[in-house]
């Protein structure tokens, strides 16, 4: 009766001790990930164009996000040596189905 006691004490501490490691492991993870992409020393390569995403436009104006992603093109294509700038769509609001978006373009 001792012994199985024992052993039920045991296992329970087996257990704790697995999911402390886990949970250690999930959250230790995201962290030296940020951290990693953020010392990492980006190598200036040749390139032809500066590809910027799209962002949904409301109301026929620019979101500050994509603003800033212009802006941002926008000034590596003055200050390097790019041909294109290439625009990727966004998300369209503008009750129009997406169809005949398309055919319009």
């Amino acid at each position: 009766m001792i012994i199985e006691k024992r052993r039920k004490d045991e296992e329970k501490m087996y257990i704790a001790y697995l999911l402390f490691v886990m949970l250690g492991i999930i959250l230790v993870f995201p962290v030296l990930f940020f951290t990693w992409m953020h010392s990492v020393r980006m190598e200036k390569k040749i390139a032809d164009a500066i590809i910027v995403l799209g962002y949904k436009c409301e109301e026929n104006r620019i979101h500050p996000f994509l603003k800033e992603r212009l802006d941002t093109a926008i000034d590596l294509f003055n200050n390097n040596h790019y041909h294109y700038i290439i625009l990727t769509g966004g998300a369209v609001v503008l009750g129009i189905p997406k169809r005949k978006l398309c055919l319009a373009i």
